[in-house]
């Protein structure tokens, strides 16, 4: 699919000079640089969610059926970074 983007000179020129040094071209470099970044900001709410999940059991001393379904949520998300 293609996309069109509009980038600052410096922006470009650090784009390109990353793309080269990596051998890829500036739509895989692109691509790559998007996907990891949406990994991260993933893992990022997923440990928000766990922080919260784990203070609901150490409050309620138990672990329910909610508290079940959401560590598996968390742990498909954890496995995307294998």
């Amino acid at each position: 699919m293609k996309l069109s983007i509009s980038l600052d000179d410096a922006l470009l020129e650090r784009l390109d000079k990353a793309a080269d040094l990596s051998y890829q071209t500036r739509s895989g470099y692109i691509g790559t640089a998007v996907s990891q970044y949406l990994n991260q900001q993933e893992v990022i709410f997923a440990l928000r969610d766990l922080v919260i999940l784990l203070r609901q059991i150490y409050d309620t001393g138990k672990l329910d059926e909610d508290a079940t379904q959401k560590l598996k949520q968390l742990e498909a998300v954890l496995a995307l970074c294998k």
